[in-house]
């Protein structure tokens, strides 16, 4: 025999619903997940800017050692000293360079400043110190320590003949306070002379 059990027998009379401490519980986990999920995010938003400027800070610093090698290797093709416009023949060397060789002394950390220049038809994005374009978080200096003269070498040249030099492209912007930057060197050598 089959017995019939209705609906309201299996569940019973008592009403059953959340106490409100199960509610409470539970609003308390929800909103915990949300502030936790909210700080990472805004955390991660944070660290991908810093990468950001980072890696155009890496690049522009790059840009700045390639476009001293071109120098050089102008000089030797126009059959210039190789250091002209790279190094003033004595000490250290501070200078500024844009995309069009041209390089300009460096005194005051505004003359160091980037600007994004705005070019139509351009696919790629062009930075100069000169200040047509829009003005960015970056700054660039060159530095050219000279690490290797005649004097050292024992060699027959002129006196005071610099061999090889030390560049150094140095970039950088300010984040919050705090000043970031990414520099990188290269060494230069008279290998034509």
């Amino acid at each position: 025999m089959m017995k019939i059990v209705s609906l309201k027998n299996l569940i019973g009379n008592k009403k059953r619903g959340f106490a409100l401490i199960e509610v409470l519980v539970a609003i308390s986990l929800l909103a915990s997940t949300i502030i936790t999920i909210s700080a990472l995010t805004i955390s991660m938003m944070r660290a991908n800017s810093i990468n950001h400027n980072h890696l155009i800070a890496t690049e522009l610093s790059r840009e700045g050692l390639e476009l001293t090698r071109i120098i050089r290797d102008q000089n030797w093709e126009n059959y210039k000293y190789w250091l002209t416009d790279i190094h003033a023949g004595v000490g250290e060397t501070f200078f500024t360079v844009d995309a069009e060789f041209e390089t300009e002394p460096y005194s005051t950390e505004e003359d160091a400043r980037l600007y994004k220049l705005d070019e139509m038809g351009v696919p790629y994005t062009e930075y100069a110190h000169n200040n047509s374009g829009e003005q960015t978080p970056f700054y660039r200096k060159i530095t050219v320590y000279p690490t290797l003269s005649n004097e050292e070498q024992d060699v027959s040249v002129s006196d005071d003949y610099i061999l090889k030099v030390l560049v150094e492209s140095k970039v950088w912007w300010y984040y919050k306070g705090d000043t970031k930057g990414v520099t990188l060197f290269t060494e230069l050598t008279d290998w034509n002379g």
